[in-house]
């Protein structure tokens, strides 16, 4: 059994709340699956995700990222499946507003996807709270490091790339 969130519930109403960046995958059949980070008992939302489209053959066709005050904004969108893809969040810098004594973290959702046309990685983000989104923000090499946070749908691509990258 696998432990995803299917449905926009109350914890993920409880994440929004708290301003937290969330990313949102839809899958090849439709399915929408929710970044339900720090869920208790449970592990990385991403980790569960790979580990359900290993099990039933699912593809990611498109990443969103949610934020408090922000349209839902397209990341990433392939109707044939993203293949070599990775997300990830993390905190840029803490924001102090003049209207208030609270600290914002002003947070990026990254988005990776294999591009088969030049070897490299194409990175994708989107910022918070200035909600700004960048496509192809920058190119990154494939490395060891990389392909262990990456998801291939063509598991002979992801094999030849890992024996690359391992020299």
């Amino acid at each position: 059994m696998y432990s995803l969130t299917f449905e926009f519930d109350i914890y993920i109403k409880e994440l929004a709340k708290k301003k937290e960046i969330l990313w949102i995958a839809t899958l090849d059949d439709g399915k929408k699956v929710y970044s339900d980070y720090n869920r208790e008992g449970l592990g990385p939302p991403w980790v569960r995700l790979c580990e359900y489209m290993d099990a039933t053959g699912s593809k990611i066709v498109k990443v969103e990222a949610m934020a408090f005050g922000a349209p839902l904004t397209i990341i990433a969108e392939d109707p044939n499946g993203l293949d070599g893809i990775f997300i990830k969040r993390g905190v840029i810098k803490d924001i102090i507003l003049e209207s208030s004594e609270d600290v914002l973290q002003a947070t990026r959702l990254i988005c990776g996807v294999y591009n088969k046309s030049t070897g490299n990685i194409d990175v994708n983000i989107f910022n918070w709270p200035n909600n700004e989104s960048f496509k192809k923000f920058e190119e990154r090499l494939v490395t060891q490091e990389n392909l262990e946070y990456m998801y291939f749908i063509d598991k002979d691509l992801e094999k030849r790339l890992k024996e690359k990258a391992n020299g």
